[in-house]
């Protein structure tokens, strides 16, 4: 009887201390952790943002609710984000946030809060013809031909919206502009002198990217060298992801690419059709030698020379460059024409 009363004692403290005291579990208090971004990240605008947040709760049953905010220079108006854990955004304009990550329990609420910043980069642009590391003069007669590329990390540059303006820098002043990816100056345009060419684009935040060549244009010699007045580049097949004449993708290669003795699964690369016009003031278009020189990472590794300006070649993934020459039959040879393109997979 004795050991019953005790035991009847102990049980009715142990109900009084935990009334008294409550489940410690309970209104335990949640943490919030933001793993994405960190705190002081830049980002490009037109880019995801990764919102990853590690919320803990003692109550591993509790119905959760997460909110993303972000608050533009830390003071708003708040732009809701997301209402999971792991998500990701480009709904943030150029200039600081504070992005919050909130967690609630129904019960309790609480947060974190990291800050970052979103910039709008300047559109890069080169010039890619005529190479500016190359001789950049010209004659009078002959045609020039110019193309310009844009790389622009924000996304928010069209090459279509590349703007040219031709300065003679001899004392004629501004020539004229044109709009586009690549033109041609034709032929006896320019007198003898010196001139300057800039390419420039202006993006849709206002940003602007601009690069120029000088070149000197001579008097006519007896015979002209040719001209390459454009080029061209086809894919085989054609891949809707393709971004030409920048990129290409991959396919299934119709030749033994790797060099293993098996035409497989393995043989993976782009083929590819290069073809220009060209021009001459005393030979016929196939009277003329065309080289070609192919540079992968800028290094040389391979050199011919065909009867005609068009050539198909197959390419594994690499940054090349595909360059061509027209010589007549005085041993004239023409500005060289450049293909610059990258070709990869799509993982």
């Amino acid at each position: 009887k004795l050991s019953f009363f005790v035991s009847r004692v102990f049980a009715l403290g142990l109900l009084i201390f935990v009334a008294a005291c409550g489940d410690p579990t309970a209104g335990a208090p949640l943490t919030v952790e933001i793993l994405r971004p960190i705190d002081g990240e830049v980002f490009s605008i037109g880019r995801d943002i990764p919102l990853d947040c590690d919320v803990q709760a003692a109550d591993e049953d509790a119905e959760l609710a997460i909110d993303w905010s972000s608050f533009p220079n830390g003071a708003g108006p708040r732009i809701f984000l997301s209402d999971r854990a792991s998500a990701s955004t480009r709904d943030l304009g150029v200039g600081e946030h504070q992005i919050v990550c909130t967690a609630s329990d129904g019960e309790l609420e609480h947060n974190a809060i990291v800050a970052i910043t979103v910039t709008n980069d300047a559109p890069i642009v080169t010039i890619v013809n005529p190479d500016p590391d190359g001789a950049l003069t010209f004659f009078a007669g002959e045609t020039i031909a110019y193309v310009g590329s844009v790389f622009d990390a924000d996304l928010n540059a069209d090459l279509e919206d590349l703007q040219w303006e031709l300065i003679s820098t001899s004392g004629g002043g501004a020539l004229g502009t044109e709009e586009g990816e690549r033109g041609t100056i034709p032929a006896g345009t320019l007198e003898p002198g010196e001139y300057q060419l800039t390419a420039y684009i202006r993006d849709t935040l206002g940003e602007v990217g601009t690069t120029w060549i000088t070149f000197d244009v001579l008097a006519d010699p007896e015979d002209l060298p040719p001209s390459i007045e454009s080029g061209s580049v086809v894919a085989i097949p054609i891949d809707p992801n393709d971004n030409p004449p920048v990129s290409y993708f991959v396919e299934q290669c119709l030749v033994d690419i790797n060099g293993d003795g098996y035409h497989d699964g393995d043989d993976l690369c782009q083929r590819l059709t290069f073809n220009a016009i060209v021009t001459d003031d005393h030979d016929a278009p196939e009277d003329l030698t065309y080289t070609w020189t192919v540079r992968e990472d800028a290094v040389v590794v391979d050199t011919f020379t065909t009867p005609a300006s068009a050539t198909e070649l197959d390419f594994e993934p690499g940054q090349y460059e595909l360059e061509l020459t027209a010589t007549d039959t005085a041993g004239n040879d023409s500005v060289p024409y450049a293909f610059p393109f990258i070709v990869t997979t799509l993982i």
